[in-house]
């Protein structure tokens, strides 16, 4: 297993980066290649993850080893392989995707590449609670975005949590259920389950 490389930046394509070290050439899978575009012919340190298949030993390369750690738990994932969670990590907003696995917005992390309703469900049930990226240090503008997503939810919400609570309070509690269904069944913009 390898901890990192370091070593000289030769080589930059859409996939991968090549960093020459003792005179050999290591190809590393990383998220975004073209964010080391300013580092061509100098010295670069990056974090490794080796993944061994019967047809490729393929090394991934990591910025820092938050990263590598959120790699680390995305593939531990069903349904989630190391091209799709580098694909993940390559919309460079870690904070935000943590921030949505907690708050289980499943909107939210549908908007990754690869990644459909199932494999987001999934996300949160194997992941709530085990990723601890510094989130005091995030941006605000991803903390933001989940924000945004989060407000047409809030706004379905709203409606049905204050019908159900005044049904609640006038003491209608036999039929205040029938008539929250029917409600729900005619009304398609609230969620099924409001209550």
């Amino acid at each position: 297993m390898y901890e990192y490389i370091k070593g000289i930046l030769t080589k930059i394509t859409a996939k991968y980066i090549v960093v020459e070290t003792a005179g050999i050439g290591y190809l590393l899978h990383v998220a975004n290649p073209y964010a080391y575009s300013g580092k061509m012919n100098q010295e670069v340190h990056v974090y490794l993850h080796q993944v061994v298949r019967e047809d490729a030993h393929l090394l991934y390369g990591f910025a820092t080893e938050e990263e590598r750690q959120l790699f680390l738990n995305l593939i531990s994932v069903s349904g989630i392989g190391p091209v799709s969670a580098l694909a993940i990590i390559a919309a460079d907003d870690n904070a935000g995707l943590v921030q949505a696995i907690e708050s289980k917005n499943i909107t939210y992390l549908t908007k990754f590449p690869k990644i459909g309703k199932k494999t987001a469900q999934q996300m949160v049930l194997d992941l709530e609670g085990k990723i601890n990226l510094d989130l005091e240090d995030a941006p605000a503008q991803s903390k933001a975005k989940v924000a945004e997503e989060t407000k047409p939810l809030k706004k379905l919400w709203k409606p049905c949590w204050h019908w159900a609570t005044r049904q609640r309070n006038s003491r209608k509690s036999r039929n205040s259920l029938k008539e929250l269904l029917i409600l729900l069944k005619t009304t398609s913009s609230l969620p099924l389950r409001c209550w």
